[in-house]
């Protein structure tokens, strides 16, 4: 028996129907992304007739805002006003293919990569909006009362601090922080997020969702065929309509731990 084809044509493109369709036989590039940007804001779908119009926020005239204005771009920031208008900004891919692929595969590739693009816009309005007072740098060794502090900055601004969020290199420091502190303060817990889009080395620290900024989806991802005959190509068009702010500025501290800072 031959699983990677026949007797006649022992190829990859001969494979049985049945080996396709068995798990067994596919090797995948990666373990399936798990977007984390939207549970990081207060996130809201709009209606179609809700997205039509602007959409502005009441804030704080003390207060910090930062807005993302198109994808890819530094956020802007706004001081000095009494409302905000969170623009929305185009995020799109378009995966093509020679291989006999199915389109299913194709709008899993897509959308895989749609999420890791919203979570990197996530994490760049983040590190922009944190303000100079709110950065720590430390040592390995100074991360417990860094930890300490980054929380002490949110709370003194009489915010309660919800999410702490990290790069993979630094889960398993902040993991044995997280549960220590929720050990000894139950009434209040962290809870950690960890992704791969958060820059290494860096971890933020998030006040509840509805003090910190808003994730609006305008339009959700969409899919279209966008086939090539000609160069026997055949592909889809994924795209998605988002907005992203960080409404308050204190309401997110941030540590850098820098190994240029390691006691010897």
């Amino acid at each position: 028996m031959l699983i990677g084809g026949t007797k006649n044509d022992p190829t990859p493109n001969s494979v049985e129907k049945a080996a396709v369709q068995d798990p067994f036989f596919e090797i995948k590039i990666s373990e399936e992304y798990k977007p984390v940007g939207r549970d990081l804001f207060w996130t809201k779908e709009l209606t179609k007739e809700e997205a039509e119009k602007p959409i502005f926020f009441k804030r704080d005239f003390a207060l910090v805002s930062y807005v993302i204005p198109k994808r890819g771009a530094v956020p802007d920031m706004l001081t000095e006003t009494e409302s905000a208008m969170i623009p929305s900004f185009t995020i799109a891919t378009n995966p093509m293919t020679k291989e006999n692929i199915s389109l299913e595969d194709l709008e899993d590739r897509g959308r895989k990569t749609i999420s890791l693009q919203e979570d990197r816009e996530v994490y760049r309005a983040l590190q922009v909006a944190v303000q100079e007072a709110h950065r720590i740098t430390c040592s390995e060794e100074e991360i417990g009362r860094a930890f300490r502090i980054a929380i002490a900055l949110i709370e003194e601004h009489l915010l309660t601090v919800e999410t702490v969020t990290c790069h993979t290199f630094e889960r398993q420091i902040y993991e044995d922080l997280v549960k220590s502190y929720n050990e000894k303060n139950p009434n209040r817990p962290l809870r950690l997020v960890v992704s791969v889009m958060c820059p290494r080395h860096s971890a933020y620290f998030l006040a509840k969702k509805e003090f910190l900024g808003r994730f609006i989806v305008f339009k959700d991802v969409e899919v279209q065929p966008c086939d090539d005959p000609k160069a026997l190509r055949k592909g889809l068009v994924l795209s998605e309509d988002i907005g992203v702010a960080v409404m308050n500025d204190y309401a997110l501290s941030h540590i850098y731990i820098s190994n240029d800072l390691k006691e010897e």
